[in-house]
């Protein structure tokens, strides 16, 4: 095995070893108020929080379908095409991470004569825009708790920055562009195509975006409920928000399949300053087993597809 790829396995498992080992101690710790909070667990609630979360995975689809759509001068995809590509490989991200989901979908498009440098370009667009969605979004919720009233100012003025930048980012993103391009080129080893971005295509996403927010907050508060923690209006803000956060700690950090351990760890760290500790551990299981249950529910639902897209593909 290179050396390289030895000193990256070496660098995940160590990741996943520190972040998951830290949640792992601290349930075990914690166990007896754990488990009584699982004792009021809710079944019903799970599984209509696992529906909003498809339904949420759904809307994410729709975010690529329409960004592919729209930057495509030659070859459009239809709703069906989009969902298989963007989900077949979905549970992919828990083996190599989100590289290993992007490579598997980089190699369907391209049987199907799509550029790799113009499918990975709608890829990190995509993700990218979403990402800061999120990340405004969480960051606002947070703010808006009760519990993190001292640190509205900071938490206020870090919205403002982000936003701040986010216009920077627009006005130099060609040359940003190129150094992301090359960074992509250098550990990737792929190409990405240049396409301008418009401020139509901005809004025209965010809407989009908005509608997969509000599937994935509705989802993450019934997966609290049905784990048996009770949020009030003082916690509700600062459990969905944190949520979030710890969700695009768990994307950055792409080399640990999943984000597993890491936003768990992330969620517990932000929410054991202000709630209780059973709630601090509860929250993040019941959600991940939210999210786990609803991408394996979508990926399964390609299965039907697959002898159409082996046809497809073979031509």
């Amino acid at each position: 095995m290179p050396r390289r790829r030895i000193i990256i396995v070496l660098g995940v498992a160590c990741v996943l070893a520190l972040s998951a080992g830290y949640f792992v101690r601290e349930l075990a710790r914690n166990w007896n108020a754990f488990r009584a909070t699982l004792d009021l667990a809710s079944p019903i609630y799970i599984a209509v929080g696992i529906a909003l979360m498809c339904a949420g995975l759904i809307f994410a689809t729709w975010q690529w379908h329409f960004a592919f759509n729209f930057f495509s001068s030659k070859k459009k995809l239809r709703f069906s095409e989009s969902y298989f590509l963007t989900n077949a490989a979905l549970l992919g991200k828990y083996f190599p991470g989100r590289i290993g989901h992007v490579g598997v979908q980089t190699l369907l498009l391209l049987k199907r004569g799509v550029p790799p440098s113009f499918s990975v370009f709608v890829t990190m667009l995509a993700t990218l825009l979403g990402f800061f969605m999120a990340l405004i979004t969480g960051l606002a919720l947070i703010g808006f708790a009760p519990q993190m009233q001292a640190y509205s100012g900071f938490i206020f003025g870090a919205l403002c920055a982000i936003c701040f930048g986010a216009v920077v980012l627009f006005k130099v993103y060609p040359r940003l562009f190129n150094v992301i391009a090359s960074l992509i080129k250098r550990f990737l080893h792929k190409e990405v195509a240049y396409v301008p971005v418009s401020v139509s295509f901005i809004v025209r996403y965010a809407f989009i975006c908005l509608g997969y927010l509000a599937a994935y907050l509705l989802a993450m508060y019934f997966a609290c409920k049905g784990a048996g923690v009770e949020l009030t209006k003082e916690t509700l803000l600062l459990v969905l928000g944190a949520s979030l956060i710890s969700e695009i700690i768990g994307i950055i950090v792409i080399v640990v399949p999943g984000g597993i351990g890491v936003r768990e760890s992330a969620l517990f760290l932000i929410l054991q300053t202000t709630l209780p500790v059973n709630v601090s551990l509860a929250v993040p299981l019941a959600t991940r087993m939210v999210l786990l249950a609803a991408e394996l529910i979508i990926a399964i639902s390609v299965i039907p597809q697959r002898r159409y897209w082996r046809s497809q593909l073979s031509t």
